[in-house]
């Protein structure tokens, strides 16, 4: 719903409000990191950017995986770049790598 609002009605409000309601209700983890992921790096979507948004679905993945999911660690360190925080994001890409070294080692 989110897409459709933002990149082909081009209603930004609506997607916005859509979007908070999704990242708040939602408790998939899949969901909300192809969400953020694809917010922040899907040209389709580039109109409808919005890297509060992508950051807070990628923040909520992050805390619903404990901080231990390489993948969505990887969209949360990107959040945190694209959204102004390129220390954080260093020390979220540095955690991504080690989880994913301990996943292939195991």
């Amino acid at each position: 719903k989110y897409v459709i609002l933002a990149t082909k009605k081009k209603d930004t409000q609506a997607a916005g409000k859509y979007g908070r309601e999704f990242v708040d209700k939602c408790d998939d983890v899949e969901a909300l990191n192809a969400f953020s992921w694809q917010m922040l790096t899907e040209e389709s979507w580039a109109d409808a950017k919005d890297v509060k948004l992508a950051l807070a679905g990628a923040k909520k993945a992050a805390e619903l995986t404990k901080n231990e999911d390489p993948a969505i660690l990887d969209t949360l360190a990107r959040a945190q770049v694209d959204s102004g925080d390129l220390k954080a994001g260093i020390e979220t890409q540095k955690k991504a790598v080690e989880f994913a070294k301990k996943t292939k080692n195991k």
